[in-house]
């Protein structure tokens, strides 16, 4: 179904394993939003955290990946108040359940423009205000005309997915905002699709340029499942099973390395300057090749995708070998392994340096005096084919051992760290320290998860070794005296998961 499903029942929410837990936990939420603001809250708006198998750092070229929802969410307890209801006022009371995140008030909106958001300051409230901000832009572009009512809310958040972790927090908490908006302001039966590409242009107002993966993995999540991303041609999610005549099942422990990166402060230098430097790669090689102007994604510039599909269209050439041959061009065409300067990438643009700087480094600030777009090219269309691979592999119905299986997909994945350590430059040394140490306590593959430079990795393994593995993380990573200030932290740091559900709205 492409409709956000209602609940009236945890159960329908979670696994078997997480329902005691979840159910104790949403009691408190509605208790809280009770004793807050005097009143029960009408509906409960949930999208979870993700964690992403293979795909890293492709979604914003355009190229498939393959994410799967967590158990880890956020909830958001509201009521709305239309201006004719008893009590209303023309704002939205945020609280939060965690004394981390003080109360907030918002002023009341009917437009976009009335949504205030100052981006420099990392401020919690920023998210709920950029689900408003996409909620109201999507009904004016909808309803063309139509005046929309300052619609007040009362409002208790809860969030358990670890924050700048990697497993996408932000876009967990702008998903469970647009969802709650757009029931506030009427919204009835409301499409995945919309509210997933909804959330993508919502995080935008925060400062990060999504690709989308996140919030797809979040709003089409589906319990026993991965999921195969798709954004082209069209933005679609299939759900993935993981064969079940293997002898040893399927398992995944995430890893949290404790080290933060918080995406919009650092974004300048690490995640928008990549979304920048691949798009400024695909319009060269586009020049290069002589393949016409790129259709442009989002009204940024053309992708790298976009590139392989006009160098190859109308050949019998297959995807494996496209691939290979955008390799090998990639290397003909970016000779330089230290990167490229402004003044060196306007040349080959054939523009101005100012007029590169005000197209592709204004919208989304840089920080850089190189740019390497041959390392960051050949990650792109590596990691595209690695996501293939892995389909494949869980696809395929041609039986084979249980080592095999497992040996395969653990090579797709410690090549992608592989890469995304030396080509894309967004690992660090605690996320490498990790990944090794699961490969010697039985994961059969690691890796970082999310943007990197931080945060969370994934490791597979076998479902019987799953214990063991975990123990071993927990000792030799996490080991005495090197997190003792930081123990609550630890205790939730490495955990295995299951592929969850995805967005919903319970209605208690």
């Amino acid at each position: 179904m492409n409709i956000v499903p209602t609940v009236d029942d945890v159960k329908h929410v979670y696994g078997s394993l997480a329902i005691p837990a979840q159910g104790e936990r949403w009691d408190k939420l509605l208790s809280a939003f009770k004793e807050r603001f005097g009143a029960d809250a009408t509906v409960v708006a949930r999208s979870p955290g993700r964690v992403n198998l293979i795909g890293e750092h492709i979604d914003y070229s355009e190229f498939a990946v393959l994410p799967m929802s967590i158990s880890a969410d956020v909830l958001i307890a509201f009521r709305a108040l239309k201006p004719d209801a008893e009590g209303y006022e023309p704002k939205i009371a945020l609280a939060n359940v965690s004394d981390k995140f003080p109360e907030r008030e918002v002023v009341a909106a009917a437009t976009p423009e009335d949504v205030e958001i100052d981006a420099s300051k990392p401020e919690w409230s920023n998210y709920f205000k950029a689900g408003l901000h996409g909620t109201l832009e999507l009904l004016q572009n909808k309803y063309p005309g139509k005046e929309l009512p300052k619609i007040g809310m009362q409002v208790v958040v809860d969030g358990t997915v670890p924050l700048a972790s990697g497993l996408s927090s932000s876009a967990a908490m702008v998903c469970t905002s647009a969802l709650a908006c757009l029931v506030a302001y009427g919204e009835k039966d409301i499409s995945k699709h919309e509210l997933a590409q909804l959330a993508v242009v919502s995080e935008r107002a925060v400062g990060v340029n999504s690709g989308g993966m996140d919030q797809m993995a979040s709003v089409f999540g589906m319990e026993g499942n991965a999921l195969f991303v798709e954004f082209k041609p069209n933005l679609d999610a299939t759900p993935l099973q993981f064969p079940r005549y293997l002898d040893d099942g399927v398992a995944f422990v995430i890893a949290n390395t404790l080290v933060t990166s918080v995406k919009h402060l650092t974004a300048p230098r690490n995640y928008n300057l990549r979304v920048v430097e691949c798009t400024i790669a695909a319009e060269i090689l586009a020049r290069k090749l002589q393949l016409g102007e790129l259709d442009v994604r989002d009204g940024f510039g053309g992708t790298l995708r976009d590139v392989m599909v006009r160098q190859f269209r109308g050949t019998s050439v297959s995807m494996e070998d496209q691939f290979v041959g955008m390799l090998q061009i990639v290397e003909k065409q970016f000779p330089k392994p230290d990167g490229y300067t402004r003044q060196e990438l306007a040349s080959m643009m054939g523009c101005e340096e100012n007029e590169l700087v005000e197209k592709y480094m204004t919208r989304f600030p840089v920080e850089a005096e190189r740019f390497q777009l041959r390392d960051r090219a050949l990650h792109v269309y590596s990691e595209a084919a690695r996501v293939l691979q892995f389909r494949s592999a869980i696809q395929s119905t041609e039986a084979i051992s249980t080592d095999d299986f497992f040996e395969k997909l653990g090579g797709i994945m410690n090549a992608s760290q592989a890469s995304c350590r030396d080509l894309y430059n967004c690992s660090v040394p605690e996320i490498d320290e990790i990944c090794q140490l699961a490969l010697e306590s039985g994961a059969e593959g690691a890796r970082l998860t999310g943007a990197g430079w931080g945060g969370c990795c994934v490791f597979l393994v076998r479902k019987s070794r799953a214990d063991e593995l975990f123990e071993k993380v927990k000792a030799g990573y996490y080991r005495q005296g090197r997190f003792d200030d930081r123990q609550a932290e630890v205790d939730e740091a490495c955990f295995a998961t299951e592929p969850a559900s995805g967005a919903v709205l319970y209605r208690p």
